[in-house]
């Protein structure tokens, strides 16, 4: 890795900490747990809210606007933490540092080095996968997110509702998009240019935050299930080590899409489920936390709107499970009861995504299904055997991760003969029955209202049960190895059982990371390869980079550039500021412009309309690439491409070379550029 990356891949890590982290701190919460928990994605909703209030002061989102209401926060959080320090008890903090005696210092330091160790692996392996951090994305959706994150840069509109633009000079109309991802990464970038910024933070979330993430459920759940301090957080260990080998959510999102905002925010689910679930008693009178959870949460939402019901409908599945046993009642509304301060903070922050983002929702939610009706032992086992899906290269795409899957089973006895907590089995396995169901029925029927928030993606659905398995493998691991030390050191002082624990949780963790860990890690790391360093396609070429510059050249200003962005054309505004009329693959619902011409704009000599549409947006350049990838044309606009299932170059640009008024200008490779004559067409038009 060069200095240059490392400077940005910090600097990626401090914005997605240090915001959050100053949040908690202007809150007064304390406490490690809260802090791992809440600060990646209320990093995310510190982010929001600065964009959003940027906007009513006439100031522009940038690292700068972030830096003060991180400094302002901080220094909040200084003062309360000054003042508290002069009201507490010296022998307090001595008692607080020495809870537990040498055997269990050391459980928890092994249990803490695991994260750590599984976060750096995790980021190391999306790092080889990625290569440089100026390595072109060449998914689609990764191409989208590029651009979003270069205008973000460009002019400083970050708030919610300015996201997606369709039109790239005036801002307006705006395509429903969601940007928390993106508001962190136009900072990370902000010396290195969006596509470094894009992919460190992408690295950040997608490797080192998921297993965190992931460890903090598994402490939650291990607590819950009675085990000690030290035993929970060894749990936490092997649950983060078993995380960064999982193909599903993180590596298959990002192959099969690109859908890199879904997958963060999935990333930080199971952190904020535990912490959902973690709340105080007393919420409304400790404020502070509920306020923190719920900004979190709406970070959250920030960086994926679908990441609500994921949140929910798995606290919604443990509650259920918990009141299976004694008490459960009670529990369950002594939780309830602790959530609900949480509700006004997400409703508040969220506003601004959610009132943006709902008008998209008619659009995502009539997606087709991405996979046909399933027989039923095929179904299940895909789901329980964790097989891989996707377009995986170096493992058969029916093979699954079956070392995690056994052992998963193996969490779920362990819960079941513990009877707790039960509610991390219930939450299991109404996700795996939803994915179930999702197969056999291919996304119609009933399922289809749960899968309708989800695009009727089965991948995205199904990914959900995946959040859940390193919990359940952390605690198959730890739970059984106590119960063994325990059966061997007949004694009821700690040390030497959590000793034996210990030693017996390292050695099991060192044998699935040097076995299945270290194979997983193969076909994750080939998994972003093929859309990174050694891509399977190229969207951006030397070609087109060519053709930036040469338009970059000749082009005037309120000129536009036709485009289909389902090429490297998107680039030429990310690099040099061109005003390209398309930034979606087939153009936006809400400018007919976009797609019609896409579609019709070959027909300009015989067509008035799309005449029309050319003089009124002043097109005068076009932008063709032969060699464009292969994507589906499922949830075009207005289903312009009719029944076609497939979706490469723009009919549109099909036959240009003997159109009146348009002639070449340039070429190199595939790609060409033509100039069209438009005020020959204006005569036409004032006929």
């Amino acid at each position: 890795m060069s200095l240059a990356d490392l400077f940005v891949l910090v600097t990626a890590l401090l914005v997605v900490l240090l915001p959050g982290m100053a949040l908690l701190a202007a809150c007064g919460v304390r406490g490690h747990f809260w802090w791992i928990t809440l600060a990646p994605a209320a990093s995310v909703g510190v982010g929001t809210l600065a964009a959003t209030l940027c906007v009513p002061l006439g100031l522009g989102y940038g690292a700068a606007q972030l830096a003060v209401v991180t400094a302002g926060l901080a220094a909040i959080g200084g003062t309360r933490w000054w003042r508290g320090r002069r009201l507490s008890s010296p022998a307090a903090v001595v008692r607080a540092g020495s809870r537990w005696r040498v055997a269990g210092r050391v459980a928890a330091g092994v249990g803490v080095g695991m994260v750590g160790l599984a976060a750096l692996a995790g980021a190391h392996s999306w790092l080889r996968g990625i290569g440089p951090l100026s390595t072109v994305p060449q998914e689609h959706d990764t191409i989208v997110h590029t651009l979003l994150t270069s205008y973000i840069q460009r002019t400083g509109n970050g708030a919610p509702w300015q996201s997606l633009p369709v039109d790239v000079l005036t801002g307006t109309p705006v395509n429903p998009y969601p940007n928390g991802l993106h508001l962190l990464s136009s900072v990370a970038g902000v010396l290195a240019g969006p596509i470094p910024g894009l992919n460190a933070v992408t690295v950040v979330f997608l490797g080192a935050v998921w297993p965190v993430s992931v460890a903090a459920l598994a402490w939650f759940a291990a607590r819950r299930a009675r085990l000690g301090g030290p035993a929970a957080l060894l749990t936490g260990g092997v649950a983060a080590v078993v995380a960064i080998g999982l193909y599903r959510p993180m590596y298959l999102l990002s192959q099969i899409g690109g859908v890199l905002p879904n997958a963060a925010a999935l990333a930080v689910t199971p952190a904020l489920v535990a912490a959902l679930l973690s709340l105080p008693r007393n919420g409304w009178r400790e404020w502070q936390y509920p306020l923190a959870v719920g900004t979190a949460c709406a970070g959250a939402v920030a960086l994926h709107p679908s990441v609500a019901v994921s949140i929910a409908l798995t606290v919604a599945a443990w509650l259920a499970g918990d009141t299976l046993g004694r008490g459960g009642w009670f529990r369950l509304r002594e939780r309830v009861l602790a959530m609900l301060p949480v509700v006004p903070v997400v409703a508040v922050v969220t506003a601004p995504v959610l009132v943006h983002v709902l008008g998209a929702a008619e659009h995502t939610s009539t997606f087709p299904p991405d996979i046909g009706r399933t027989p039923t032992e095929v179904a299940v086992g895909r789901v329980f055997g964790l097989v891989y899906g996707g377009y995986v290269d170096l493992a058969p795409r029916s093979s699954g991760q079956l070392a995690a899957a056994v052992l998963t089973l193996a969490g779920v006895v362990a819960v079941l003969v513990l009877r707790r907590p039960l509610g991390l089995v219930t939450a299991w396995a109404i996700w795996a029955a939803l994915a179930i169901v999702m197969y056999l029925r291919a996304g119609t029927g009933a399922i289809s209202v749960i899968g309708s928030f989800f695009y009727n993606s089965v991948e995205r659905l199904g990914a959900h049960i995946w959040l859940l398995v390193p919990t359940l493998v952390g605690l198959g691991l730890v739970v059984p190895t106590v119960a063994l030390a325990v059966r061997l050191r007949r004694s009821v002082r700690p040390a030497p059982v959590l000793a034996l624990t210990t030693a017996g949780v390292v050695l099991l963790t060192a044998g699935y990371s040097a076995g299945p860990t270290r194979s997983y890690l193969r076909v994750d790391q080939n998994t972003v390869e093929s859309r990174y360093r050694l891509a399977h396609f190229h969207r951006v070429t030397d070609d087109d980079r060519k053709a930036f510059d040469f338009l970059a050249e000749h082009i005037r200003p309120g000129e536009r550039v036709l485009n289909s962005a389902n090429d490297g054309s998107t680039y030429g505004y990310v690099y040099r500021g061109l005003p390209v009329v398309n930034v979606l693959p087939m153009g936006s619902r809400y400018s007919e412009p976009t797609w019609r011409l896409l579609q019709s704009f070959h027909r300009y000599p015989d067509d008035p309309g799309i005449r029309r549409m050319l003089v009124e947006l002043n097109i005068r350049w076009v932008y063709v690439d032969d060699k464009a990838p292969v994507i589906g044309a499922a949830g075009s606009p207005h289903n312009w491409t009719g029944n076609e299932l497939y979706y490469d170059r723009a009919p549109g640009f099909a036959g240009l070379e003997e159109l009146p008024g348009l002639v070449r200008t340039f070429r190199s490779g595939s790609v060409t550029v033509y100039h069209l004559d438009v005020d020959l067409l204006r005569p036409i038009e004032t006929n």
